[in-house]
């Protein structure tokens, strides 16, 4: 009974420590679930383009945006008036610009 206990716990914290570094949607992914790292990396660019807009209304800027809570998604540029994100999922990078872009294949 013990060792059982031990090894759930020991899965757990392995579970844990991957999602903690890549992310909960990498995980999904890499587990088989339902979406494709397509599918993940343009939610996460379209809910971080969701985001900028409504900062960019308050602040009237897109520099002053933070978007490390999404797990690896970085700007390939940012100004005043224009951004570029981009993310790897799935081995693959992907990327929208913005303002009004849509999520494409290949980094910014």
């Amino acid at each position: 009974m013990v060792g059982i206990v031990v090894a759930l716990g020991a899965s757990g914290a392995a579970l844990y420590t991957h999602i903690h570094d890549d992310g909960l949607s990498t995980a999904v992914h890499q587990l088989g679930f339902n979406q494709t790292g397509r599918s993940v990396a343009e939610d996460e660019l379209l809910a971080a383009g969701t985001q900028l807009q409504s900062e960019h209304q308050v602040y009237h800027t897109y520099r002053r945006s933070n978007v490390t809570h999404f797990a690896g998604l970085s700007f390939g540029y940012v100004s005043d008036d224009a951004y570029c994100l981009q993310v790897v999922k799935g081995g693959h990078w992907y990327h929208m610009a913005g303002p009004e872009g849509i999520p494409l294949d290949g980094a910014c």
